[in-house]
């Protein structure tokens, strides 16, 4: 499942497995978050990405892509400093479970499966 928040500079994918657990939150940093033209949500990565486990464990992927990145001039300052910005916002509200989509992870599963379970049945 895939959350694009309007506003935000990243999206989540979330992973669950056969049983509905949640095995992993992964965070991709982004410039930006949008939905194009034709109604397809997108956004324009940066690089690092965050790892959150439903124990509250969390993992930095790609710090070395980033320092890459802005190293031969692939992304601006700006957005260097953006990126790191967003994970340190970020590590905070995984550590203090403030993230609403962590919280409400759930929820929005559970209301996906009635809405394609009411669509199969009609």
């Amino acid at each position: 499942m895939q959350h694009f928040p309007i506003g935000s500079n990243y999206c989540v994918t979330t992973m669950l497995n056969e049983t509905q657990e949640i095995v992993q939150w992964y965070f991709d940093i982004s410039k930006n978050v949008g939905i194009n033209e034709r109604g397809i949500p997108f956004w324009d990565d940066l690089y690092l990405d965050l790892i959150v486990f439903p124990s509250g464990d969390f993992c930095i992927k790609d710090e070395d892509e980033l320092e890459e990145a802005i190293t031969n001039n692939q992304i601006t300052e700006d957005e260097y400093i953006l990126a790191n910005h967003v994970m340190t916002g970020l590590i905070k509200e995984v550590e203090t479970m403030e993230n609403t989509i962590l919280k409400n992870t759930m929820k929005h599963f559970n209301l996906i499966s009635r809405y394609l379970k009411d669509s199969i049945s009609n």
